[in-house]
């Protein structure tokens, strides 16, 4: 059976786990974006740039066509994805990674905050299996952010 959740709560927890993950964020130097994490080959720039890909995913865009077949420690389509994406930020500067996720995710503060309670219960693929509801693919959005924002700490 699809799992219903609160619209209201899981959008607000979201809202203050970015706002943390932004607060953590902020003022890092270039070298603390480069130290390594406990995700193999991620760095605490990594931990960001992943968190932000998978919002802008969910805005639509596609995913970068960059060559991630190297990587030994990837086992399935989504971890291709996902390196995908952070390999493509890989280039870019701490502040930068920072404030691209700042953006999107504003932008995805403001798509869920124009969705109402139907459209949370709506059918969805999720990462916890195919016959979900969107609101549960949030709530997992939630437990995936606040477990980066810990790596990163």
């Amino acid at each position: 059976m699809p799992t219903t959740v609160d619209r209201d709560a899981t959008i607000a927890v979201l809202r203050r786990t970015w706002a943390a993950i932004d607060d953590l964020y902020d003022g890092l130097t270039e070298a603390d974006h480069d130290r390594p994490t406990c995700l193999p080959g991620w760095t605490v720039k990594d931990q960001l740039s992943h968190v932000t890909s998978t919002e802008e995913t969910l805005l639509g865009l596609p995913t970068p066509q960059v060559d991630v077949s190297g990587v030994p420690h990837l086992r399935n389509d989504i971890a291709r994805m996902n390196e995908a994406w952070v390999e493509d930020k890989r280039s870019w500067s701490g502040a930068e990674v920072l404030a691209r996720f700042r953006a999107v995710t504003a932008e995805r503060l403001a798509v869920l905050d124009a969705m109402d309670q139907a459209a949370f219960d709506a059918p969805s693929w999720t990462p916890a299996g195919p016959d979900e509801t969107y609101g549960r693919f949030m709530r997992i959005r939630h437990f995936d952010s606040y477990h980066h924002e810990l790596d990163a700490r």
